[in-house]
């Protein structure tokens, strides 16, 4: 039993065996002459140009695509319009075949890739005159950029576009991650040997930890994307599930929204219209709720203020004008909506709503 660890350590050190071999594989050289070498490096270097710029035009297309207005791609039932198409297709159904086509896209791409490292250099001959082929820093740093990291930059991006949808986004997560693992684990893998490799595979390891931990961040809540629906109309929008902490709602048009398990905590609905709105087993604490009431208050107040002025530089007596409270202006706002069915409130806010509106909380 003494000699089990070191057994295991040389095991693990052996470079010909995995784990190691993932990360280091023997080098694969095709010994061809200039004729047939050149032949295959034409054709290969053209099937890979043609890839990449699919891949290039495809990332382009995800992205106009995934700009729409945050208001038009947060319900259930969301439909996005398709860039030079025309056409509207669902948005919970791009989330799900966009990446998976990024995935085939790349799959190809890589397995040409494969096969042009393989063709490596010829001493007589050159190839075609592709961004690939250039023997410079900067075209070698762009086409790694497009082969390996702008497809991970563009699944990140349908992961955060679909971090309002906690089911989409919890599918987007793990496939971003899985993802990014391949591609540090691919370029590592095809690293030229050298006195240098250890510590660029170091760095390598070090910027797949950084990235996942980005990841992760949203789903641990260190980070919380705060959507902007400003003045939105989001009336009769189904929004179950929702994520919308700290968003902007505020004038929004929620009347008759399905807002039930939406998570609502600190969002700004200053001004938005509540009427019918479903917010069951919502999660409103530290929500912003002043309604249209606020604004009356304030202009019969001032009115009101200014009489007193008057009364007062006329020497006559008056009393201080009743005032409403911050919290029953809230609870005027939200008494207009449908039902607070196990909705998670503020202490104080709750107590106001059970003396005012108690049938919204059963």
């Amino acid at each position: 039993m003494e000699g089990l660890p070191k057994k295991v350590w040389v095991r693990l050190s052996d470079r010909n065996k995995l784990p190691l071999r993932l990360c280091n594989p023997p080098k694969r050289q095709l010994d061809l002459d200039a004729d047939e070498w050149r032949r295959q490096h034409d054709e290969v270097s053209i099937s890979l140009r043609r890839a990449m710029v699919t891949l290039l035009g495809y990332s382009f297309f995800c992205m106009l695509t995934l700009a729409a207005p945050d208001a038009s791609l947060i319900a259930k039932d969301a439909k996005i319009q398709v860039p030079f198409a025309g056409t509207e297709i669902s948005y919970q159904a791009f989330l799900m075949i966009g990446p998976l086509t990024m995935f085939a896209l790349v799959i190809y791409l890589h397995l040409l890739l494969g096969h042009w490292l393989s063709l490596g250099k010829h001493k007589d001959t050159f190839g075609m005159p592709y961004i690939f082929n250039i023997d410079n820093k900067a075209a070698n740093w762009l086409a790694n950029f497009i082969f390996y990291w702008l497809p991970c930059l563009i699944l990140t991006f349908f992961y955060w576009k679909a971090l309002p949808r906690p089911y989409e986004s919890r599918l987007l997560i793990w496939q971003t991650a899985i993802f990014f693992t391949c591609m540090v684990v691919l370029r590592i893998r095809r690293l030229p040997n050298g006195e240098h490799r250890f510590k660029t595979n170091v760095l390598y390891l070090i910027w797949w930890l950084l990235g996942v931990c980005l990841l992760l961040t949203p789903q641990i809540g260190l980070y919380e994307r705060n959507l902007n629906l400003f003045r939105a109309d989001l009336s009769k929008k189904d929004l179950r599930n929702a994520k919308l902490i700290k968003a902007n709602l505020i004038e929004a048009d929620l009347n008759g929204a399905v807002l039930s398990n939406a998570d609502l905590r600190e969002a700004e609905l200053e001004g938005a219209k509540l009427g019918g709105a479903d917010l069951s087993k919502a999660d409103l604490r530290g929500a912003i709720l002043v309604g249209d009431l606020i604004k009356i208050d304030i202009a019969v107040n001032n009115a009101l203020r200014a009489v007193m002025d008057v009364q007062r530089i006329m020497g006559n007596q008056y009393k201080d004008v009743p005032k409403l409270s911050e919290e029953e202006l809230i609870v005027g706002q939200i008494c207009k909506a449908k039902t607070l069915s196990e909705a998670n409130l503020d202490t104080k806010l709750k107590e106001l709503i059970e003396d005012k509106c108690p049938q919204l909380l059963k």
